[in-house]
This record gives structure tokens, C-alpha cells and sequence, in this order.
């Protein structure tokens, strides 16, 4: 079955709803539900459980994604995962560090257009992403 991909994107979601979508949906439906705003944690472990790179993405960009499966993803040292995660807004101080002392640029450009980031962090990137500008 197809579902729209702004009725994923947008849909309020609860337990019975999301059990009937990831039954019925397909790849590419899997990867507008995992947009979606008001998934729980358990939805969130779930969608991972898929293990597909769209959606994985998706949910590591997600502030109810767990510091573990956070961890789990930045252990991969993925370019990409890496991105998706400096794009988390509820990530804490030492997750920050530890993906700015990865000092690859576009980790880094990601993080300084977080709004959650540190203070102390954003001008250390400010910066750092002055001079490899020039």
C-alpha cells in the first residue's frame, strides 16, 4: 500500500496507527514516516530496526533518538551520520565535542547552524570556519 508522503510527514501518531503504517508501507514510505515530528522513542528504535540509511539518518537528526544509538552511529566514524547526528538539537556538550574534534568541515559547518549548540562551541567553529574559508 502507498500512503502520501505529507500524510506521513504530518500524521499524529500513536502506537496503533504506526503499527498499521509499518505493515502496509513501503521502503520509500518508511523513509517520510521517519520526518515525522511526533514519533516516540520506541517508533524511533523500531524505524532502526529497519537499518536503512535514509531513515537512520532521519532519526539520528531526531531530539528523542537515544545518546546510545547516537553513539552507536558516531562509532561508525560514516561522513554522512555524522552530518545527520550535528544536526540533533538535543544533543549534550560532549557529543558536541566529540563530533567538532572530528574536525571535518562539513560536520563542522552542520554544527554551527545547530541553534542548540554551545555557546563556547559556536565561536570555537565561528573561527575555525573563518579560516578554512580563506
Amino acid at each position: 500500500m502507498s500512503f502520501d508522503k505529507n500524510y506521513l510527514k504530518e500524521l499524529v501518531l500513536n502506537d496503533k496507527n504506526f503499527t498499521k503504517i509499518l505493515k502496509e508501507a513501503s521502503t520509500v514510505n518508511l523513509i517520510y514516516l521517519s520526518f515525522n515530528p511526533t514519533l516516540t522513542k520506541k517508533m524511533i528504535n523500531t524505524l532502526f530496526e529497519k537499518n536503512i540509511e535514509n531513515i537512520n539518518g532521519n532519526l539520528l537528526k531526531n531530539s528523542l533518538c537515544e545518546e546510545s544509538k547516537i553513539r552507536e552511529f558516531l562509532s561508525l566514524k560514516d561522513k554522512i551520520y555524522n552530518i545527520c547526528i550535528a544536526h540533533n538539537k538535543a544533543l549534550n556538550k560532549s557529543l558536541y565535542e566529540e563530533l567538532f574534534i572530528l574536525n571535518d568541515y562539513d560536520v563542522n559547518i552542520s554544527l554551527f547552524f545547530n541553534t542548540s549548540i554551545p555557546k563556547d562551541l559556536k565561536l570555537l567553529l565561528h573561527s575555525k570556519l573563518k579560516l578554512d574559508i580563506s
